[in-house]
């Protein structure tokens, strides 16, 4: 897809070239254009179809035989289709009409491409014809691009003798207008319809649609989830097909937004995230993820094209675990998540045995240090209350039950009832060694329903009778 990706843009400038030397001419054929477009346009349906996007065609007339020239035709009518279904969002409708007239009593085509989309600024607007001008060059831009569709455009109606105009409000959507004299000609060919070849180029070189969907398997619940935000979907599908699928559950986001939004929804157990992405770029992202109390455990990976140390550092800074730069190595990036997931067993072990002084040297491990601390504090001052469950101790900390479920079990592979019982008996085993209290006392002021339970737990946790301890 890339290789046909590149052919299109060689293409393209190309035949810049070929306008700008003079040497481009026109090749007529004849032929009903109404039926062509038509054709052209069904090309498109499936990338519309994909955004939910209504795709309607227009004309009075069932037939027009004409003359014109197909190829140029071809590359008006995908340029500006291209551009209408990429800046028009979900459930958004485009039009395409097409129709004869009449005008200093010559036949010429009028042609319009109404879309409902983001729309165009009237600074932008003069400089859209531009060649390799960009609407939002930044790395948050909404879309991936060149800058030469337009301009190529604009050059190929001109050499026929025509017009294109845009008109553009923000928010509300964008219409061009193209008004092409029809050839005189008479000597021209038969107008050929695209083969299947040409459909599946117009298709394939430049798919600018992006899924929505995430695909989470529930197959195995012992799998861990994996977030993958990254604005192509292809490079999505290969990380994905990179990873062993008997391990993890994998989570599609295709922006930096949505990737916070899935990161808050799963909690997952990593994250991989692309750099310059739409929307919200992968530093933001990070930033997000840290300063959110429910996902700021999770080890992230950032992966950019960006080679630079400044951008490596930016990433460490704001909180990446790993930075892995384009084209990776499928086992760099494996070893990468193995190493990561070991260290965050290792942090489980580390609150396990209770060793979590706060280390200044990591400031990943303060910062969980601290919510552990904070957690182990509010535990203790309501021990006794034999309710005291997750949502009660969610609610404390401005966090979703399942949320500090979640965050639990991976800092400390526990859930939070078993947490809870731990913490219990940790403080009944410290009493039953003062001696000032009975078992039955210790039971109850930590917060156990019955002595007999409280028994069976301790003998479980530490493998001798509470009696025995005392």
């Amino acid at each position: 897809k890339n290789a046909q990706l590149l052919l299109n843009l060689i293409n393209q400038l190309l035949d810049l070239s070929k306008l700008e030397s003079g040497k481009m001419e026109l090749e007529i054929v004849r032929g009903d254009i109404i039926h062509y477009t038509q054709t052209l346009l069904e090309n498109f349906q499936p990338l519309a179809d994909k955004k939910e996007q209504t795709l309607d065609f227009i004309s009075h007339q069932a037939i027009w035989e004409t003359n014109f020239d197909e190829k140029k035709w071809q590359k008006i009518i995908f340029n500006l289709l291209s551009n209408a279904i990429k800046f028009t969002s979900n459930r958004g409708t485009i039009q395409l009409t097409l129709a004869k007239k009449i005008l200093d009593g010559q036949d010429i085509i009028h042609l319009m491409v109404r879309d409902n989309g983001i729309g165009i600024k009237a600074t932008d607007k003069e400089k859209l014809f531009n060649r390799f001008y960009q609407i939002d060059g930044t790395s948050t831009r909404m879309q991936e691009g060149t800058g030469i569709g337009l301009a190529l455009v604009k050059e190929l109606v001109e050499l026929q003798n025509g017009t294109i105009s845009v008109s553009s409000i923000v928010g509300q959507g964008t219409t061009f207008e193209v008004i092409l004299p029809v050839s005189e000609a008479i000597n021209v060919s038969p107008l050929s319809i695209p083969t299947l070849t040409e459909q599946q180029l117009l298709l394939s070189v430049n798919d600018i649609s992006q899924e929505q969907k995430e695909v989470v398997s529930t197959a195995n619940t012992k799998k861990l989830d994996l977030l993958i935000i990254e604005d192509n979907k292809e490079i999505r599908q290969y990380i994905a097909h990179c990873l062993d699928q008997s391990k993890y559950n994998i989570i599609e986001a295709s922006d930096g937004e949505e990737g916070i939004e899935k990161a808050l929804e799963f909690v997952p157990d990593l994250i991989i995230s692309d750099v310059m992405m739409p929307k919200k770029d992968g530093f933001e992202v990070i930033e997000a993820i840290r300063n959110e109390i429910s996902t700021s455990h999770i080890p992230l990976i950032l992966l950019t094209a960006k080679t630079a140390l400044e951008s490596r550092l930016k990433g460490f800074e704001r909180g990446a675990d790993a930075y892995l730069t384009k084209p990776f190595s499928p086992k760099e990036l494996a070893l990468r998540i193995r190493k990561l997931i070991e260290i965050r067993q290792g942090l489980q072990l580390r609150y396990q045995n209770g060793n979590h002084q706060t280390d200044s040297t990591n400031k990943g491990f303060a910062r969980e240090d601290k919510f552990i601390i904070e957690l182990k504090t509010f535990i203790m001052e309501n021990l006794a209350e034999p309710d005291l469950k997750g949502d009660k101790i969610g609610q404390h900390f401005g966090l979703s039950r399942t949320s500090l479920y979640r965050k639990l079990k991976a800092l400390t592979n526990q859930s939070v009832t078993e947490f809870i019982r731990t913490q219990r008996l940790i403080k009944a085993a410290e009493l039953l060694s003062i001696g000032e209290l009975t078992i039955s006392e210790v039971a109850y002021h930590t917060g156990f329903s019955s002595p007999s339970y409280f028994a069976r737990a301790f003998k479980k946790q530490y493998g001798k009778a509470p009696s025995e301890m005392k």
